[in-house]
């Protein structure tokens, strides 16, 4: 099951279909413009006030392209992982033209990128936080502790669907293992009393997640076991797919090997017949 809003979610299914897999789309969120479209744009405008312009998730991007941000190259760029940095090298910021780009490491998250962003003197820079309406402002807060002036500007929203096509996975699940994946809190939380009204929780197979802090909110709201991928992008996801289906191959496997075993074993009787034919044989 993907989950990611539709748009995205195009080339992780292809991969499954094309490796014999069943996948299905069920969007946990739907990616629309912000409330404040208006004033986003002016704040994006005035572009030579901002030192930094940090970027939250590849919509952010999408998004401020959207409402006309022209992503002048003699500024800083500050992406929090590998997605939102390939955004931005489709629009012209690539390391080639700026020595400015900041990324974060694995698992692409606001901690690792804290973390990252404490080895870089931004006392005084002026730092744009290009984001989505609502989630979490850590790090506005961390970059104010380290002394630069920050201001968020909101290009984007997440909302719930107005529906989930759930049925098709309900019948499906009967017969064949389902893997859930889960790339946001937001989607997990939205996702969640849908899954339950349908069923699901006690009987999906397994849940990916992108992070370890996503593992313990699944864990939380009742998912069990999660499995962490290195990251949220589909590269990562998919891999974390290939082990755990790797998985369930080698355990059928061991299964069947066992199966076989036991069908050949012989019963203690069998065993001690075989014994005397062969002493029989013997004495002859």
């Amino acid at each position: 099951i993907v989950t990611r809003p539709e748009a995205q979610a195009e080339s992780l299914l292809n991969r499954i279909h094309e490796h014999g897999g069943k996948g299905f789309l069920v969007p946990a969120l739907a990616i629309v413009n912000a409330r404040n479209s208006k004033g986003a744009k002016r704040i994006l405008s005035q572009s030579d006030q901002n030192d930094y312009f940090l970027f939250t998730s590849p919509n952010s991007v999408i998004f401020a392209k959207k409402l006309g941000f022209k992503f002048p190259v003699d500024k800083g760029y500050i992406s929090i992982g590998l997605g939102t940095e390939k955004a931005l090298h489709a629009e012209g910021i690539t390391h080639d033209v700026n020595d400015k780009i900041i990324t974060a490491p694995k698992p692409y998250t606001s901690e690792a990128l804290i973390e990252t962003l404490k080895s870089y003197d931004l006392a005084d820079q002026s730092v744009l936080i290009v984001s989505g309406e609502g989630g979490r402002r850590l790090l506005g807060d961390a970059l104010t502790e380290q002394g630069a002036k920050t201001k968020y500007v909101n290009v984007y929203r997440r909302v719930k669907p107005k529906t989930f096509a759930l049925e098709p996975v309900t019948t499906y699940i009967k017969e064949h293992p389902v893997l859930l994946t889960l790339t946001s809190s937001e989607a997990i939380d939205t996702l969640l009393p849908a899954l339950q009204d349908a069923e699901l929780m006690e009987t999906i197979d397994a849940v990916i997640v992108g992070s370890d802090r996503l593992a313990n909110h699944a864990i939380d709201v009742g998912f069990h076991n999660p499995i962490v991928a290195q990251s949220a992008l589909e590269d990562d996801l998919w891999d974390a797919i290939v082990t755990y289906s790797e998985s369930l191959t080698q355990t059928d496997n061991n299964e069947a090997t066992m199966q076989e075993n036991n069908d050949t074993k012989k019963t203690p009787k069998e065993e001690l017949e075989s014994i005397e034919t062969a002493e029989t044989v013997g004495a002859e």
